[in-house]
């Protein structure tokens, strides 16, 4: 479970930090928890995870960015953060030769979700009912620069109902 860490936890003893660059209690801050509990076991060394939110990842990203390359600290998160951000958004504290990806930790799927009461049962029963209500129709993401805002065709405008 350790995804190769003790050859880059070579630090003085201090703790290991994990950096989830979203809130507490999500999908990311829940898997990082349980990966800091077997890292710890496995190192014998005490494991933070410290959650730093907001701006779409880019206040953690930036503090993993800045921190002292000792191979204590490290960034748990999504393409978001790291890619979308760096690709999408012109000044950034931090660009792709900020980081070394170590491991990809999971995969999981994305979904569409729409309420039972629209009456619709497939993307293009609900490309034909956006199409249909035109500029009424709306769609609803976290943020501007997550993966989730360039499923399915669309993009931060929902360009796929016009």
């Amino acid at each position: 479970m350790s995804i190769g860490l003790p050859a880059y936890a070579q630090g003085d003893g201090k703790p290991i930090t994990i950096v989830v660059p979203y809130a507490a209690g999500g999908t990311n801050d829940n898997f990082a928890r349980l990966l800091a509990d077997g890292i710890g076991k496995e190192l014998d060394r005490h494991v933070i995870v410290e959650n730093k939110p907001g701006a779409n990842g880019i206040i953690g990203s930036s503090y993993v960015a800045r921190a002292r390359p000792d191979g204590t600290t490290f960034l748990l998160g999504g393409s978001g953060p790291v890619s979308l951000n760096i690709l999408l958004r012109p000044a950034l504290p931090y660009g792709f030769d900020s980081f070394d990806s170590v491991a990809m930790l999971f995969d999981g799927p994305l979904t569409i979700t729409v309420p039972t009461s629209l009456g619709v049962d497939s993307v293009d029963e609900l490309v034909a009912y956006g199409k249909k209500r035109g500029s009424r129709c709306c769609t609803a993401q976290w943020a501007r620069a997550a993966s989730r805002t360039f499923t399915a065709g669309s993009s931060p405008k929902p360009s796929v109902f016009r």
